[in-house]
């Protein structure tokens, strides 16, 4: 007995060309528009998780210094994800990895150095400096004088 495909969206039997898909026009429309969905919300996922390991280790990051050790669970308890990070190197002792302008370095004991890394145009961006001096006011209460 030979068996018909069917078609994915309305699960009706495909007739006519033998690689035929999809029944009708509105069923392969549908398809393509599930599959964007479903890819738009496994990007926009993505796009959430790297942006809250940024604001992490933002947060973490002392605003008068450029680095800072910590744990990897320490971090991964305060929701961070280190597989959304871009891998640049791997050795024996450590690995490193990058996260926007964040460098992590990742021993095998689990203990990570992570330093803050920027290009010098954006060290001399007036926003970055105001958001420093901000940022130096908030967590430590200090005034800038500010000529």
């Amino acid at each position: 007995m030979h068996k018909h495909p069917t078609c994915p969206i309305c699960k009706d039997k495909l007739f006519g060309r033998s690689d035929k898909r999809f029944c009708s026009v509105k069923c392969k429309n549908q398809h393509h528009q599930i599959a964007r969905r479903y890819l738009r919300n496994m990007v926009e996922m993505e796009n959430q998780r790297r942006e809250r390991n940024l604001t992490l280790l933002e947060g973490l990051m002392d605003a008068r210094n450029d680095q800072f050790e910590t744990h990897l669970n320490f971090l991964s308890k305060q929701g961070f994800h280190l597989e959304y990070c871009h891998l640049r190197k791997k050795e024996k002792s450590y690995q490193i990895y990058s996260c926007y302008h964040f460098v992590i370095e990742l021993r095998t004991t689990g203990f990570m150095k992570i330093r803050r890394q920027m290009s010098p145009l954006f060290l001399k961006d007036e926003f970055y400096q105001r958001y420093i001096q901000d940022r130096i006011r908030w967590n430590y209460n200090v005034t800038l004088n500010t000529t």
